[in-house]
């Protein structure tokens, strides 16, 4: 791989528009400019309003446990105790990616494997493999399907819902 060809780029797009000739600089780039806070998206399926007989990812975004807790009792039913910490720990995308991350080459959140100190490593191993061709088709940032989230006005009941570039794989409740 060529360095003046800058192969490497910043894949918090489109707010950062940076490319990289290694993957250290991306690397550090990444770490020291971005910080990724904790959240929790709901996967719980709900009806289409558009189509009959459908059912989508609801999506929510929550950025507080307990908000998370209560937008599945209150929208989805959900109170029983171990059901509620199940779908807490399953929707839950860690602080810098501790749990699962974000791939938008795959379009598809990934479970990490490793422990909480080398998670970082297994995210930037993982995109550089698209980068450079070794997993699969060589990519580039143009590929690449940003996580961030458009808000879109539900009609039925003017609450903020979340529209997601393609299917995040997350995992769902039926």
């Amino acid at each position: 791989m060529k360095r003046h060809q800058k192969p490497y780029a910043c894949t918090h797009v489109p707010d950062c528009d940076k490319r990289f000739g290694s993957k250290s600089d991306w690397k550090r780039h990444e770490n020291d400019q971005h910080i990724q806070l904790q959240f929790w998206r709901c996967a719980e399926r709900v009806k289409d309003k558009d189509r009959a007989n459908v059912k989508v990812l609801c999506d929510k975004i929550c950025h507080r446990r307990e908000t998370f807790r209560h937008h599945l009792d209150k929208d989805h039913g959900i109170n029983d105790t171990a059901t509620v910490e199940k779908r807490c720990t399953d929707c839950r995308i860690g602080r810098n990616f501790e749990s699962h991350f974000w791939c938008g080459f795959c379009q598809k959140t990934i479970e990490s494997t490793k422990n909480r100190g080398l998670v970082l490593s297994e995210r930037f191993d993982h995109i550089d493999g698209h980068f450079t061709g070794k997993s699969g088709p060589k990519c580039d940032i143009l590929d690449w399907k940003s996580m961030e989230l458009e808000p879109l006005q539900d009609i039925t009941d003017q609450s903020t819902r979340y529209a997601r570039p393609r299917d995040y794989s997350l995992g769902h409740y039926e």
